[in-house]
């Protein structure tokens, strides 16, 4: 026969074990975002190498060149502005 010490030990139980797999599940879905934005950063940075490994075969595409190239601290900045945003998050998170 159950006493009520026994019942309030098992709901005891019962809501610490509710509560580590509700903590568990939170800290897994927040881990997520981190790693896409995480992934995405290095993508981000494999387009700037890609524009500028562009040729330019006209005088436009130099134009252009030259401006993306000038415009080119500022986007590295973000960048890596972004990756240390996503170490705080996933530090945060942990």
């Amino acid at each position: 026969m159950l006493t009520l010490v026994d019942i309030l030990l098992k709901v005891r139980d019962l809501l610490i074990s509710k509560k580590q797999r509700l903590i568990r599940s939170l800290k897994e879905a927040l881990s997520r975002v981190p790693r896409r934005i995480v992934a995405a950063v290095p993508a981000k940075f494999g387009e700037v190498e890609k524009r500028l490994r562009l040729k330019p075969s006209n005088i436009e595409e130099v134009a252009d060149q030259r401006q993306f190239i000038d415009a080119l601290p500022r986007k590295v900045a973000e960048l890596i502005a972004e990756m240390d945003a996503t170490q705080v998050l996933s530090i945060s998170v942990l």
